[in-house]
């Protein structure tokens, strides 16, 4: 409030009136400075609580992947040599294991006139008809090569043929493989096909009248052709969907291989590791939050305090507040209890695993000692066991973490994930412990701390204003004792030179 008084030293008194009111007010200050102080550290402390809602929510999101059967059904189609197929499995697709043998792949039918002159030049001198794939085109008399590519795209839709020019060669090309689409051409009227050498005659027998086909194959249209496990396969396109239940094919090379439908075993195991390392983050953050040295002579900062010091001054005396803000909070120890049974927790398994330690996953070995288990970190501590569960039984390990439980049924009957989300849900949800008490980080809303805050502030701005009155109450109680002082002494001046004229 210092900055506010106007401060003056009296002419007559002597007196620094301001400075004697900062001294004579300075006891009433104290509560608004404690207020400003209470302030600044809820401030912190709100901003801590949202750093472990934030972490608790990682680890329920973590838990939502691994409460989804689906994460554990999910199957994926892997081949012994690269480059002759791929294939993609659905998680209803059967493990199971395949000898492939692709000798021919479908193709499109693609066909080449002979090398014009040019492409700008006129190849009919009146109207001429032909047919495309029973599509019939007209042409007018003074077509190029290059109308003729155009004609015919513009019919694509229908004819199933598509055109380019290369090297002044008009290329066909079929849009759909299999060797029932081969393309057909005919000149209905005139030669025109024939004349650029895209067809040529032929007598299919002695007598018998001329027939057409392609003169320069470029490419035949045909079939894709393979044996799986021996049964002999042919196919019009190389993308095969309905041959193994739930497996899509992509043919893309000759070659035997050998294709194995298998769960997603990397996949899992990078969820449930992701799962230790989120937990992991939340549970040491809470104990280190719960556990550190408390310095009960630290206070939060007055708003004078915020305004003089520098920055590097606030930072480390916010970092020392911070470590200490939520030692031995109630709510954190209910968080942090949360956590810690979930390492410990038993599922009355319709499976092979009942605890997270049968899958090798635990806060340390038998034998730890207590440093290295006391804040209860997960750790992988047999790869082994967890490899051995993900290769071979995949079905108990969901049911470890997925298993629903009934109505009726106790707790202990529910998977890990399935049960510990809601639990966690109960901290972080829109109306949860850690959000109502905080808030989030990520979004607006008004918690209990902001509540806190705004009631402070209230106060704080109701005490500065009765502290502004009463110093202006005694700024002028010192005015008016200057301006008495004044009066004295001119009347004591004045009495002084009647004095002296009387002699």
């Amino acid at each position: 409030m210092s900055g506010d008084l106007a401060l003056s030293t009296g002419l007559i008194s002597g007196i620094d009136s301001g400075q004697l009111v900062e001294a004579l007010t300075a006891r009433q200050k104290e509560p608004i400075n404690r207020m400003e102080q209470d302030q600044h550290l809820l401030g912190l402390q709100k901003e801590e609580y949202q750093s472990i809602n934030s972490a608790m929510f990682s680890v329920e999101e973590s838990l939502l992947t691994l409460s989804l059967n689906s994460t554990f059904n999910r199957k994926i189609a892997e081949t012994s040599t690269a480059g002759i197929l791929s294939a993609t499995a659905t998680t209803d697709a059967e493990q199971a294991t395949y000898e492939v043998n692709v000798t021919q792949l479908a193709q499109v039918d693609q066909i080449a006139s002979d090398r014009q002159d040019s492409i700008t030049e006129s190849l009919l001198t009146e109207e001429a008809t032909i047919d495309i794939n029973g599509v019939s085109l007209i042409l007018n008399a003074g077509v190029t090569l290059t109308g003729l590519k155009d004609a015919i795209n513009a019919t694509s839709e229908d004819s199933k043929v598509t055109a380019r020019i290369l090297d002044n060669t008009l290329v066909l090309s079929g849009t759909e493989m299999g060797e029932d689409n081969a393309i057909t051409l005919s000149d209905t009227t005139g030669s025109l096909l024939e004349n650029i050498g895209l067809i040529e005659s032929y007598e299919p027998s002695p007598g018998a009248d001329p027939l057409y086909r392609s003169k320069n194959v470029l490419k035949a249209a045909q079939n894709a052709v393979f044996t799986v496990d021996g049964l002999q396969i042919s196919r019009t396109t190389n993308e095969v969907n309905d041959l193994i239940d739930e497996v899509k094919l992509t043919l893309t090379k000759t070659g035997e291989t050998t294709l194995e439908v298998k769960h997603d075993t990397e996949d899992v195991r990078a969820k449930v590791e992701d799962f230790v390392d989120k937990y992991n983050t939340a549970i040491e953050l809470i104990y280190n939050k719960l556990n550190a040295e408390r310095d009960f002579k630290l206070k939060g900062l007055t708003k004078e305090e915020l305004e003089t010091m520098d920055a590097e001054e606030i930072e480390k005396r916010e970092t020392e507040l911070r470590d200490q803000a939520l030692v031995s909070d109630p709510i954190l120890r209910r968080a942090y209890n949360l956590l810690r049974s979930m390492t410990y927790s038993n599922v009355q398994s319709e499976g092979s695993f009942s605890i997270l330690a049968e899958i090798g996953i635990s806060t340390g070995k038998v034998g730890s000692n207590k440093d290295e288990t006391k804040i209860g970190k997960l750790q992988i501590h047999d790869s082994d066991k967890l490899d051995s569960a993900l290769e071979k039984n995949m079905d108990s390990l969901r049911i470890l973490f997925t298993q629903e439980g009934q109505e009726d049924d106790p707790i202990e009957k529910t998977g890990l994930a399935e049960r510990f989300k809601e639990s966690i849900r109960e901290f972080t949800s829109f109306n949860g412990i850690l959000t109502r008490k905080a808030g989030r980080a990520d979004s607006a809303s008004f918690s209990l701390i902001d509540n806190e805050i705004a009631v402070l502030q209230q106060d704080i701005a109701f005490k500065n204003r009765s502290l502004l009155k009463y110093q202006e109450s005694l700024l002028q109680q010192f005015t008016d004792m200057e301006t008495a002082l004044a009066k004295l002494q001119e009347q004591s001046q004045q009495l002084m030179s009647s004095s002296a004229g009387g002699f």
